[in-house]
């Protein structure tokens, strides 16, 4: 009996802490170009707002996916990065560097859209030739209830969440991939 409630208690928490118009996290941040972005950012304009860590393969394909689907939908970007700033800036660099050199075997340009790194110390380790990238820290993307990378959350001209999805799809065809997307929105 016991057991019984307490997994019912355990199901009704994980139902209920992420629900429908609930508002984003206060934002008070700076994007890897030195942007400040506040919770204003979102006003007027609906917004798809990515948390991911580089490297993460499902992230890597969204990454690929992202221009079409924003000249589709018309949204504007915010990316949140469980990464450094270093990092972030190595990725988007055309000098050759191990983040540089990720992101070209995933035939990615650099992030173009507002990008804020939430981390402040790296979290790698070496495995003979292998670069092992942990999960660098979760200080905001851990307000956005995420536990996944991607999180896409999809929030309203007035700052509010109306939708998350984790993960990304992984249908080979970019199309059936934005299709997917597109149901989301």
């Amino acid at each position: 009996m016991i057991q019984r409630s307490l997994t019912l208690l355990l199901l009704a928490i994980c139902f209920t802490s992420f629900s429908p118009n609930r508002s984003f996290p206060k934002l008070d941040h700076q994007t890897i170009t030195g942007e400040k972005i506040t919770n204003d950012f979102f006003q007027r304009k609906k917004t798809l707002v990515i948390s991911a860590h580089l490297g993460c393969p499902p992230a890597m394909i969204l990454f690929k996916d992202l221009d079409a689907f924003v000249e589709k939908a018309g949204f504007q970007v915010l990316v949140i990065l469980e990464n450094t700033h270093q990092q972030v800036l190595d990725f988007n660099s055309s000098e050759e560097n191990e983040w540089a050199g990720l992101r070209k075997m995933f035939k990615l340009e650099p992030l173009a859209y507002p990008t804020i790194a939430e981390c402040e110390t790296e979290n790698i380790t070496m495995d003979g030739d292998n670069m092992i990238v942990d999960i660098q820290c979760r200080k905001l993307s851990k307000k956005l209830w995420t536990r996944s990378s991607p999180t896409l959350v999809f929030v309203n001209e007035s700052g509010k969440i109306y939708h998350k999805f984790k993960g990304y799809y992984a249908f080979p065809e970019q199309e059936k991939r934005l299709e997917k997307l597109m149901e989301m929105r």
